[in-house]
């Protein structure tokens, strides 16, 4: 089955027909020009794993999409006059989804434990606290090396399953979503004539503007960022500021392209827009260094 790592609904603000264009960020090509977002951002059994019997578990995608079938109708209602603090809780819940479901998390969840499974089973046989525990499981004490052969047997199984990206998703975005929901929101919109805002396959763009860190790639913790931020729709976007600063209608052409810019460099490997600012997204991304910003772009 096909997981949306951006969900469908999402996507649907950028679009009249059910259809994006999709640039990707490393050639700078237009690589679709009427992509359907039914198929668009999508990975198979992305948030499904196997139990210990083999059977696959998708519970954490069907609690999530219920999760976003309830706040994105609230995210919808978000304008420049119209942004409560409910609205506020909606993105929150919004943006901790999409940056916990996300190739850059997989990724960054797959470096971890690669950097760490050497050692893992050794320390594993050396714990009192493992010990205790196998012991209080199985009546009896381990055998010699048997609490390294069930870590061995643990981590593969982890790879295997899927369990190790899955299994504290739900956990890592209440505690996302709470973090969130410290801050002010300040509303952006950008109105005719200017171009739209794009979309990103990293939807929600959490990066240190100062050092040009970008998200979990960059092993960029989110209390750690400067700049935390989407586009909601092709003419809303949202920025989370420690300070409450005043939502503002954008009125030039350079302002759409700081904030676009930064999606773009944020991204893992495409970017999705209207099909009318098809010519915006190509130039923007052959000049994309000459918009790059150094500092938080809240209060421009």
């Amino acid at each position: 089955m096909n997981d949306h790592i951006v969900s469908r609904g999402w996507q649907a603000n950028f679009t009249d027909d059910h259809t994006v264009s999709i640039l990707d960020v490393v050639t700078g090509k237009i690589v679709d020009d009427t992509r359907r977002i039914k198929s668009n951002f999508a990975r198979p059994d992305f948030l499904t794993y196997l139990d210990s019997e083999g059977n696959p578990v998708r519970d954490v995608d069907d609690a999530f999409t219920k999760v976003e079938r309830k706040v994105l109708n609230r995210v919808r209602e978000i304008r420049v006059g119209n942004c409560k603090a409910e609205h506020r809780d909606a993105v929150a819940e919004l943006f901790g989804i999409h940056l916990v479901r996300s190739d850059a998390l997989r990724v960054a969840k797959l470096r971890l434990m690669g950097e760490t499974a050497a050692d893992y089973p050794a320390r594993a046989e050396r714990s009192e606290a493992v010990r205790e525990q196998f012991i209080a499981t199985l009546g009896r004490p381990p055998l010699p090396g048997e609490l390294e052969t069930m870590a061995w047997d643990w981590q593969k199984r982890q790879i295997e399953t899927n369990e190790f990206f899955v299994e504290n998703l739900p956990s890592m975005q209440q505690k996302m979503r709470d973090m969130m929901a410290r801050y002010h929101v300040q509303v952006i919109e950008a109105p005719e004539p200017l171009p739209g805002f794009v979309l990103g396959d990293v939807p929600v763009v959490h990066a240190n503007l100062l050092q040009q860190r970008y998200g979990f790639r960059d092993r960029l913790a989110l209390g750690d960022c400067d700049y935390l931020a989407a586009p909601l729709s092709r003419r809303v976007a949202v920025l989370f500021t420690a300070q409450r600063l005043p939502h503002a209608v954008l009125a030039t052409k350079k302002t759409v392209s700081k904030f676009n810019a930064v999606t773009l460099f944020a991204a893992h490997r495409e970017v999705l827009c209207n099909p009318a600012d098809v010519l915006h997204v190509k130039r923007l991304w052959a000049q994309r260094d000459r918009f790059r910003s150094s500092g938080p772009l809240a209060g421009r």
